[in-house]
């Protein structure tokens, strides 16, 4: 869901004013956000999306202010932890002003270093200490890549401190050594790699769903998208062809990184997205219209008729409604609820649950059998020189691409 901008906006003499209640401080202020300039409109004729990008870059530079105004006098690791979340709600936003989810990364990754050495001073930890809270989390049983992860963020942190001049270099340099956990070389447990999706399991969990639903389920498994961008599709962000379509996503994951990401659609999806060509909702998957469609396979399936007073159930002024767009919690959470439901029905086989992001598993091992690594990289996105990357997605076809190319040589040398 987006974030809702602090304050209220509105027009005066041409200017667009915000005013808000600055943090750390009483009483709201008045903000003139939207400033003329040469041979242009007045800021009252710009369209409204401007003046909440300009309020908001604003908010942020008070939030971070106000945070860096407050530090105590003598900081302590969880002041300084507190100070970087806060940074990290600020920084982590993407094209559109829209919080990312890496601002609560970053407070799960800091909250054992919160638990086990909150009230020590900065100054007085030693790398000794990191060392410790590594060793409890293994203990714990988080598995190796989640600590290093988590060490990972610490250094992150430290970094920042430095820039914004709340640790010395002396201790930014000793808090930063904590080495990462290598593979099978530590006490951590490992985690067994993503696999693709079972196809039957994915067949199971469709016949079950909502139609719309399962048509996006469908879609991502043709494609290899991420879940965020196949809950995000547009028809005006698509490029339709003779043969192939293209899919260039409104935000993704590599865009601050300036990287493009393109989709290749073809034919089968295409046929699937056809069926929403010409419909009024904004994006084409909706929970509304899972919803919809939910509802009328509910009604159909009926045996005793409708009551006069359950024909239309609708609350007048509901305070939580189907969303216009799937967030990729809740994709995730509808199709957890429908593996669960096709295993007690019997079609499913409870090891065989599966999650979005294994649909993208899928596509990159099936596109690596038939047309080889370069071809899994182009339609996973994955940028030149992240061949590891590409296998990780595809690891279960790696073994028999190494047996295809191996075997003419060894046939003549071996």
């Amino acid at each position: 869901m987006k974030e809702k901008l602090p304050g209220s906006l509105w027009i005066n003499g041409g200017w667009w004013n915000w005013r808000v209640t600055i943090p750390g401080e009483k009483g709201r202020k008045n903000f003139k956000v939207v400033k003329p300039g040469t041979g242009q409109p007045l800021p009252g004729n710009r369209p409204k999306g401007e003046a909440v990008s300009a309020a908001w870059a604003m908010w942020r530079k008070m939030s971070m202010d106000s945070a860096l105004d407050n530090m105590p006098s003598i900081l302590t690791v969880d002041g300084l932890c507190t100070a970087f979340c806060v940074a990290a709600h600020i920084y982590y936003r993407g094209r559109d002003g829209e919080e990312t989810g890496e601002a609560s990364n970053v407070e799960w990754g800091l909250m054992p270093y919160r638990r086990y050495l909150g009230a020590k001073p900065i100054d007085s930890i030693s790398h000794s200490d990191l060392v410790a809270v590594r060793k409890e989390l293994v203990a714990y049983g988080y598995s190796r890549t989640s600590v290093n992860k988590i060490v990972g963020f610490w250094k992150r942190m430290m970094a920042w401190a430095l820039d914004e001049g709340l640790v010395s270099a002396t201790v930014k340099a000793e808090l930063s050594q904590l080495t990462t956990l290598k593979p099978f070389r530590s006490e951590a447990k490992e985690t067994e790699p993503v696999h693709a999706a079972p196809r039957n399991a994915v067949k199971a969990v469709c016949s079950i769903l909502p139609q719309n639903l399962a048509d996006m389920i469908r879609v991502q498994e043709l494609t290899g998208m991420r879940p965020g961008e196949v809950a995000s599709m547009r028809w005006e962000d698509i490029v339709t062809g003779a043969d192939v379509w293209i899919y260039r996503p409104e935000s993704h994951k590599n865009e601050y990184r300036g990287l493009p990401r393109v989709v290749v659609i073809g034919p089968i999806a295409q046929r699937i997205l056809r069926k929403y060509k010409g419909t009024k909702d904004r994006y084409i998957f909706s929970p509304k219209r899972a919803m919809a469609e939910r509802y009328v396979s509910m009604r159909a399936a009926r045996t005793s008729k409708v009551q006069p007073s359950q024909v239309d159930r609708s609350v007048p002024g509901a305070q939580r409604r189907p969303g216009e767009k799937w967030e990729t919690t809740a994709y995730a959470h509808a199709v957890r609820l429908a593996c669960s439901q096709a295993v007690d029905m019997g079609i499913m086989k409870e090891p065989e649950a599966w999650y979005p992001n294994m649909l993208r598993h899928s596509a990159g091992t099936r596109v690596r059998k038939w047309f080889g690594g370069e071809a899994a990289r182009a339609v996973l996105g994955h940028t030149s020189g992240t061949a590891r990357i590409t296998d990780r997605y595809s690891w279960e076809a790696v073994e028999s691409e190494f047996i295809r190319i191996a075997t003419p040589p060894m046939l003549r040398l071996g």
